[in-house]
């Protein structure tokens, strides 16, 4: 199975990557770290990216897949791999006047989400019970309906999760409420 990003006007990968061009990448590469901390402990590689340096061309990766070889090729090698090929774009002389635009076919990304995050599998159609803890979401300018009877406003903090304080579902009856209350606090 392969991994690999193909441009314009350098082919397959990042062309011939020579010795040289990689000690320019490592250099650019000094002192920084990668931009997604998560990424680089699911992989057991350094956070630092002195201490990860790049001795190939990193557009291509080649890996033999499924369980029994080398595994999958999930959203974090997807992302370091995108960090590493970005670092040599921008460090390498030739790309210097190219405009870059990516477009990504990564099916293993689609189940990728922050864990507080806005996932619609994650949030609880129901009141009480156990829900996934998701963060709050502050309501920003030109996120909301422009109807005069609504109660949210901008700069409001809006809770994705059903509280003990919140307003009870209305589609349930007003016994239905009381009961999941209780029901929540034992």
């Amino acid at each position: 199975m392969v991994s690999c990003f193909i441009c314009r006007e350098l082919g397959l990968g990042l062309g011939n990557f020579t010795q040289e061009q990689i000690d320019a990448v490592n250099t650019f590469r000094h002192g920084k770290s990668y931009t997604i901390e998560r990424c680089t402990e699911v992989l057991g590689m350094a956070h630092n990216k002195e201490e990860s340096p790049i001795d190939s061309d990193p557009a291509i990766e080649f890996f033999n897949y499924g369980k029994n070889n080398q595994g999958y090729w999930p959203s974090e090698n997807m992302a370091i791999q995108f960090e590493d090929v970005c670092d040599c774009l921008k460090a390498l002389e030739a790309t210097k006047n190219i405009h870059f635009i990516f477009m990504f076919d990564h099916s293993s990304g689609h189940a990728k989400a922050q864990d507080d995050g806005l996932k619609a599998s994650n949030l609880g159609v129901g009141y009480g019970g156990n829900q996934t803890k998701i963060r709050n979401t502050i309501i920003e300018d030109g996120c909301l309906d422009t109807q005069p009877d609504c109660t949210v406003k901008v700069g409001d903090t809006y809770c994705l999760s059903f509280r003990t304080v919140c307003t009870k579902p209305m589609h349930m009856l007003s016994e239905e409420q009381d009961y999941h209350e209780n029901e929540t606090a034992q």
